[in-house]
């Protein structure tokens, strides 16, 4: 009888064959997938900047509506849907073809905050409230310009006098993190003649010291106060008590620094929160592209009247001013009966 005998010579190099095939089917999609990621990735990143630019599109397509309204003196309502209604009836298409477009837009007309970027420029604000109850008071909450340690308080003044609002003697810089805002009111019921507009300014110096809280003046400022602001590593804070109008036309402006937010907000009646209407809209819009979606939230000025700086003084010049009144630290000089050739030619 014939023995078979089995050769398995060779089983070893066929199990590492398939060995070696299941470890390179493995590197192999490992690579796939992160060249499908890296793709994607920079598809996501392509897309996110059309999704902005729809965004900023559909931002610039509302202010177009807004000052158009402002301009014909008609009313501004608020667009609380995504759906296009009444006067606001965008064309929300950017790219049909890839799928670019802003998907939502609303506009609040009435917000409950007046937001601003400060800078020594005036910036003008009509705080007219939204229900027409009077004002009973009004916030005004800065921040720090951007690069400023404002937890650095303690730089700040400790108390307020007619020597704070210049660099004490020596020229020292002022430290505080945080500028002094000037803000200007006039009751909205002022006659609009020179003489009244004169009598019925008040002007307010609010500078920052350190502590926590917001203080509250129980009265309109006076022809030109100082007032001593509260501030923490967050921001300061002033409130004004004991207003009464409607009304205000307000102009600020901040010393020593450019930047830095200022927000307004107000009560009425007893307590309740007020919503200002014709200053300012703040516009909500989703840009998308495809499957991705930005979203820009922006208060814009209904009229464009802090869209340009504006002169902070009666007189601007370019070149040198020939000045017959100096004031000096310690004296003064009119220059009165003599020629002065560094003064004037």
């Amino acid at each position: 009888m014939q023995t078979m005998k089995s050769n398995q010579q060779g089983i070893v190099s066929i199990m590492m064959t398939f060995v070696l095939m299941i470890v390179i089917s493995l590197i192999v999609l490992g690579l796939a997938q992160l060249s499908r990621r890296e793709q994607r990735q920079s598809l996501d990143t392509q897309l996110s900047s059309q999704a902005f630019y729809a965004a900023e599109s559909g931002l610039n397509d509302a202010v177009a509506v807004l000052r158009d309204l402002a301009v014909s003196g008609a009313a501004v309502p608020s667009k609380t849907s995504c759906t296009n209604s009444g006067v606001y009836n965008f064309n929300t298409d950017i790219d049909v073809a890839n799928e670019v477009s802003y998907s939502c837009l609303t506009i609040d007309a009435s917000p409950p905050v007046i937001s601003q970027t400060l800078s020594s420029a005036s910036n003008a604000f009509t705080l007219k409230s939204a229900s027409g109850a009077g004002f009973s008071t009004l916030d005004f909450d800065w921040t720090a310009p951007v690069g400023n340690n404002s937890a650095n308080i303690a730089a700040c003044p400790g108390g307020i006098g007619t020597t704070v609002l210049r660099p004490v003697s020596g020229g020292t810089p002022w430290s505080c993190p945080y500028g002094v805002l000037r803000v200007d009111i006039v009751p909205g019921s002022s006659a609009t003649s020179r003489n009244s507009l004169i009598s019925d300014t008040r002007t307010a110096f609010l500078v920052p010291t350190a502590g926590g809280g917001a203080v509250t003046f129980s009265s309109m400022p006076a022809a030109a106060d100082q007032y001593q602001a509260r501030c923490t590593a967050a921001n300061c804070s002033v409130r004004f008590s004991g207003l009464g109008e409607s009304t205000y036309y307000v102009r600020v402006s901040q010393l020593y620094y450019e930047g830095g937010m200022l927000s307004i907000s107000g009560t009425t009646g007893a307590g309740s929160p007020a919503s200002f209407v014709g200053t300012q809209a703040v516009v909500d819009v989703t840009g998308k592209a495809q499957d991705v979606l930005r979203r820009i939230v922006a208060a814009v000025d209904i009229d464009g009247t802090n869209d340009n700086a504006r002169a902070s003084a009666a007189i601007i010049s370019g070149g040198s001013v020939c000045k017959r009144f100096m004031v000096f630290d310690t004296s003064v000089s009119d220059f009165s009966g003599t020629v002065n050739p560094g003064v004037c030619p």
